[in-house]
């Protein structure tokens, strides 16, 4: 790459001195910047636990990677020198493509643009050009190939949606026309600086902040290890660009600074090069293991523990449906109710199973009704009061009407709109053990439904060891008793 070419080179002189360049060649893999970026990209706790979770926050990072690899010449190269006496401002076929890639990562999450725009910028202003020039460049380059690259993801969208769709439009209408982002949370307009930066860079934060002061305060010399200067600060500034633009929103989220996060770790890689430098080999060793070993026990606690139950509740329910279809062929019709808080489990992406039609609810925690302070939302309903929730709402086996042998408050049978319970009982249930246990009544006498699964979600507490057993409770060297919440599944079938 460029940034590997430019430490490169200045590598022979930082490191070897007057040495000969054959010296260079000696050098073990860490010693090297982009080697370094590297190895913190792989090890970094936050690419492991969200690369492979949110696919659009993953799209636009790597389409965000690939545009700046692919405009190399353009940010980090010497603009001074145009290459075959060509004049500059006609554009490589690559840096067209990279701004493609920007419109196709428009059209997946238009917030790209946070990044994509100030690299147009950059672009135009590191150009010595004239203003003719400059502008030729802004639109030729970056507004017409970034347009095109909108047109193919709007194609794209009508070949799989099978009509002409423009989603990033009403994503941004949502967010920024009606600013319903906030409905799922805000935060303080500075969290992504002493929250949301320091928690996705983990370990590799003080490396980060240490060179990017360093480029701020430009003491970093050529002499003392400064090589790549321009381009560091390059780099620095689509991120500050990026982090600035979207700490403008109220509702914020760590997996939106995923696409940022390898632009930190280059920067970091070139503190952890000086750092290494003048090393043994045992004591770099050492190095590399503890940043190792600082990174993936919580990755690994995050991805086995923390909150696994959604994901192990539908490879149960996937596995016992397919068991069922195969026994009867023509039992393959299943329906599934997550009786749960909002966003708690993924659906369909999780429940695929051959000649098996499944059909999921959700409890409606939709923008429609969180906006509107006349409705009470379904999730609000069942967290207040989940056996009346369901009392009202479901049509029990019994005389398939509502009955009236409790007191019910919100959902109530003639408070509800429809006056009457609306829902048959599904052929699984999904909810949390908390309610479980205020609903067992209800599920087990009038549902007749059977738990067939509980599975661990969670952990709830930690305590200090006792001698009692539970089968909730994981003892830890016989010190400390480590306490899980569970979902409970039940079917009626």
């Amino acid at each position: 790459s460029r940034l590997e070419r430019l430490t490169i080179h200045h590598k022979r002189h930082d490191i070897t001195g007057s040495k000969s360049i054959k010296n260079t060649a000696r050098l073990y893999w860490w010693q090297s910047w982009a080697s370094c970026a590297l190895f913190l990209t792989i090890t970094s706790w936050f690419n492991g636990y969200t690369l492979i979770r949110t696919y659009a926050n993953s799209m636009e990072a790597m389409l965000l990677m690939v545009g700046i690899a692919l405009l190399g010449p353009e940010l980090f190269g010497d603009v001074s020198v145009a290459r075959d006496d060509k004049p500059l401002y006609r554009h490589r076929i690559q840096a067209r493509i990279a701004f493609v890639l920007g419109g196709l990562s428009a059209c997946v999450r238009f917030t790209s643009l946070a990044a994509w725009i100030p690299i147009g910028v950059i672009i135009v202003l590191r150009k010595n050009t004239t203003a003719k020039q400059k502008l030729g460049t802004l639109f030729g380059l970056c507004a017409v190939n970034g347009l095109l690259g909108v047109v193919l993801g709007c194609c794209v969208d009508r070949w799989v949606y099978g009509f002409w769709a423009v989603p990033f439009l009403g994503n941004f209408h949502f967010n920024a026309i009606l600013g319903l982002g906030s409905l799922y949370g805000t935060h303080p307009m500075l969290w992504y600086i002493y929250a949301g930066v320091p928690a996705i860079c983990g370990i590799a934060l003080p490396m980060f902040l240490w060179d990017a002061l360093l480029l701020l305060t430009k003491t970093y010399s050529r002499t003392n290890g400064g090589g790549g200067i321009r381009s560091r600060l390059t780099i620095f500034w689509i991120i500050a660009s990026y982090t600035l633009l979207h700490s403008f929103s109220e509702h914020k989220e760590f997996r939106f600074l995923l696409p940022v996060l390898p632009l930190m770790l280059i920067l970091a890689g070139h503190t952890m090069v000086q750092l290494l430098k003048g090393m043994s080999v045992f004591q770099s060793t050492l190095v590399l293991v503890a940043l190792c070993l600082l990174n993936y026990p919580h990755l690994i606690y995050l991805g086995t523990v923390h909150q696994r139950g959604p994901i192990s509740a539908n490879a149960f329910l996937a596995s016992i449906m397919n068991k069922a279809s195969q026994q009867d062929r023509s039992n393959n019709q299943f329906s599934i109710h997550y009786l749960m808080g909002c966003h708690s489990a993924p659906a369909y992406s999780h429940l695929h199973v051959a000649d098996v039609f499944v059909d999921v609810d959700y409890l409606d925690c939709s923008p429609g009704c969180r906006s509107n302070e006349d409705l009470v939302c379904e999730s609000d309903a069942f967290s207040k009061n989940p056996y009346d929730y369901m009392h009202s709402t479901y049509v029990t086996p019994l005389d398939g009407e509502c009955e009236h042998e409790r007191s019910i408050d919100t959902f109530s049978c003639t408070e509800n709109q429809s006056n009457v319970p609306s829902k048959q009982i599904p052929s699984f249930v999904v909810i949390m053990q908390e309610d479980a246990s205020k609903t067992e009544e209800l599920l087990l006498g009038k549902w007749n439904a059977t738990r067939v699964a509980s599975v661990r979600h969670s952990i709830k507490s930690i305590s200090w060891h006792k001698q009692t057993r539970n089968i909730d409770v994981l003892s830890l060297l016989s010190l400390l008793d480590i306490h899980f919440e569970h979902i409970e599944i039940y079917s009626t079938l």
